[in-house]
Formats: C-alpha cells, structure tokens, sequence
C-alpha cells in the first residue's frame, strides 16, 4: 500500500479511537562520540624592515572534552576552560636600525597568555565535515628584559593579525567518516603573510611571514546512542488494523421441562368379583 499522510482530523479521530501514545518509538537515534584531544605545534615569525625580528617557539594545548552529535561538533566545553597551554622559545632575535645606530637583541625566554591555544565552534552544515577553529596564539612575548630598549620595543609577536586584533585563527575540519574511530591525528599547516602578520596590520614593514605547524590528536573516551525524541509523521502504515469484533456468543441450551408436582397415586380398583 502506498504511505500517504492523513488527513488531520481522520489521524487524530484514529489515533485517539487506537489509544496510541505519541510515536517515540519512530525517534531517530542519535550517536554521542567524545574525545580529548592535544594540540602540539611550532611557529616561525620574521618580520623584515627597520626593525627585522625572528622568532621559533613550539606550544602544546591539552584539551579535556571534545564531543560529536551525529557530524555535529562541540569543543566549547566548560571541560576546557581553564587548560593550561605551555610553550617554549627556540628562539628569538630583534635589530633595530635607527640612523647610524645599530640595536641587537636575544630572547632568553617566552611568556603565552593564557588563552592561547583553543578551539572554538563553527557554523553547523549539515552533511558536510565537522570545523573546528583553532586559536594559535593570543599572545606571545619574547622576553627582552635584558635587550636595549631599542631593540626589543614593538617586537609585537602577538598572532597574526587575521581579523584585525592580535590573535591568530586558523581552521581545519574533521572528517565525518572518522568519527568514532578510537584515535584521530589531524595536521594543520598554515603560512600567512604582509598585512596577516603581527605587527603590521597597517603594512609598515615591507615584508613579514609567519609560519606553523600543528599536529591535533584525538583519543576517543565515550561512544554510545540515544534517542532523540523527533517527533515523526504519521501515516495509514504507521496504524494498525482494528481488532476483529468477538463472535457472538452460542445460544444457552433450552431448560429443561418441569416436573409435574407431586400429589396421591391413583391405581385402577379391579372390579369386584373378578
């Protein structure tokens, strides 16, 4: 028989006549994948010009709770809040030309600010691979306490400058046929340059390039099915036939008859001489 809605009024007469719950068993299941996952990466800056500066540090970022809904992802969890990124300074060097006057200077350490090295939601579409965006760096300094002045001033490696503020975004997506699998490695791999760069949103410095590699790991830690609860349409295949009506019930069988009331039997007298 070929499926086709109800009318409203007919559905609902029958659906009330059947004594039918709602069709939660018509909901569709829904999978529920988490991950933790750890973000180890390493970043070359140069800045030419003026003021030339370098610098090569490496960060890794530990993330507590990473979770798919179907391709559905969610990294924004309050799991996350409060992880620690740690980095570390390969180096970092800054010259600074001022007429005549020369001005060099090397790093001897690196301080990340604290919200370094996070994930953030994107846009859900569905049907299509899961994004995550991936916040590099906040902040970065290279420690010039014991540089001139003139050297480390303005070093500014603070995240390229992708829309417009000192943070560094970047993107990857996460394949939908891999959800689920126990161990995931994603590679991101970016170079911007010019106006993307620290420090020179404006263009001041005639050439600058920032570079970085990032290795993401996810290790699965749940995996189960659920529910969802969606209402589902119904229709004429979705409701069963009424039962059968009973047969009657067969006929009692006839009483039966009375028996006469009791009373004097009475015997012929046989005639006298007989």
């Amino acid at each position: 028989m070929t499926s086709r809605p109800l009318p409203l009024l007919l559905l609902a007469a029958v659906v009330a006549w059947l004594g039918l719950a709602p069709a939660a068993s018509h909901a569709k299941p829904v999978r529920y994948v988490s991950y933790t996952a750890t973000v180890e990466g390493s970043l070359d800056f140069d800045r030419l010009g003026d003021r030339e500066a370098h610098a090569e540090l490496t960060w890794t970022t530990p993330f507590k709770h990473v979770m798919f809904e179907g391709d559905r992802a969610y990294t924004e969890s309050p799991d996350n809040i409060g992880v620690v990124t740690t980095g570390h300074l390969v180096s970092a060097s800054a010259v600074t030309t001022m007429g005549s006057d020369v001005y060099t200077c090397t790093a001897d350490g690196l301080s990340l600010a604290p919200t370094s090295g996070r994930f953030f939601d994107t846009p859900y579409v569905k049907g299509t691979d899961p994004v995550i965006r991936l916040r590099v760096l906040t902040d970065a300094f290279p420690d010039f306490d014991a540089c001139p002045h003139q050297a480390a001033t303005q070093f500014d490696l603070r995240g390229a400058l992708v829309d417009g503020r000192h943070t560094y975004d970047t993107q990857f997506t996460f394949p939908r046929e891999a959800i689920g699998m126990g161990k995931v490695v994603q590679l991101v791999e970016e170079t911007v340059t010019d106006r993307r760069c620290p420090g020179n949103l404006f263009g001041h410095a005639p050439s600058c390039r920032l570079s970085f590699k990032a290795t993401v790991t996810f290790l699965k830690i749940n995996d189960f099915v659920i529910d969802d609860g969606a209402p589902v349409e119904i229709t004429e295949d979705d409701i069963p036939d009424p039962p059968a009506p009973a047969p009657a019930p067969a006929p009692a069988p006839a009483a039966a008859a009375a028996p006469a009331p009791a009373g004097d039997l009475l015997a012929p007298v046989p005639a006298r001489g007989a």
